[in-house]
C-alpha cells in the first residue's frame, strides 16, 4: 500500500480520485476513523470529557482542546492503521500520516511508500476558505497541530505540486505511476 498525504487543502481527495479513475483501489482513513466513532465510543468520550454533548460539539472543540485531540487519536488511530495493515488497496490517504507515524508503526503499518501532496501555502489557503468556507482562524488553529511540511516532504518518497490545473495534476500523477511503474 501507498500513502497519500498532505496538508488541508492540497488535493489529496482529487489525487486519490484520479488514482481510482485509473484503475487502483482506494481508501480514506478518514472513512475508517468515522466507522470507530460509534455510540460506544461516543459515550466513553463523554465521560472523560463531559463538556462534549453533541457530535457537532465534538467537531468544533476537537482542535480547541489538546487533551481532547490526544485522547481521540489514542482511541481510534490504532484501529485505523490495524485495519489498514491488513488491507490489500493499492493508496490510502492519510492526512496526519506523518503526525501519527509511531501509532502507525505499534500497529504495523509500514506502507511501501509515501506521496505528499502540496502546493503554494496562499493557493491552499485560498481554496479552504472557497471550497471549505474556513477562516484563517480556524485554519490556523488546526494547523498547531501539524508536522511542519518542510520536514514532512524530506521524509515523503514522492511529492506531487498541485500548482496548476486539473489536467497539469492528472500528468503529474501520471508521471509518478510511471516512476513507479504503476502503469495500468
Amino acid at each position: 500500500m501507498r500513502v497519500v498525504t498532505g496538508p488541508m487543502g492540497s488535493g489529496k481527495t482529487t489525487v486519490l480520485q484520479i488514482l481510482k479513475d485509473k484503475g487502483f483501489s482506494v481508501l480514506r482513513a478518514d472513512d475508517l476513523a468515522k466507522n470507530f466513532m460509534d455510540e460506544d465510543f461516543f459515550q466513553r468520550m463523554k465521560e472523560r470529557f463531559p463538556f462534549v454533548s453533541s457530535r457537532e460539539q465534538f467537531s468544533t472543540e476537537f482542535f480547541q482542546r489538546r487533551d481532547l485531540k490526544l485522547w481521540v487519536e489514542r482511541e481510534i488511530h490504532p484501529k485505523v492503521y490495524g485495519e489498514l495493515r491488513h488491507s490489500s488497496v493499492d493508496f490510502a490517504e492519510i492526512p496526519l500520516y506523518f503526525e501519527s507515524w509511531e501509532i502507525a508503526r505499534e500497529a504495523g503499518f509500514i506502507p511501501h511508500s509515501v506521496v505528499y501532496v502540496t502546493l503554494d501555502k496562499a493557493l491552499r489557503m485560498e481554496r479552504l476558505k472557497k471550497y471549505r468556507a474556513m477562516g484563517e482562524e480556524e485554519i490556523s488553529l488546526r494547523e498547531q497541530y501539524f508536522m511542519k511540511e518542510e520536514r514532512k516532504m524530506r521524509l515523503s518518497d514522492y511529492i506531487l505540486y498541485n500548482d496548476g490545473s486539473l489536467e497539469t495534476l492528472k500528468e503529474r500523477v501520471e508521471e509518478y505511476l510511471r516512476c513507479e511503474n504503476l502503469d495500468l
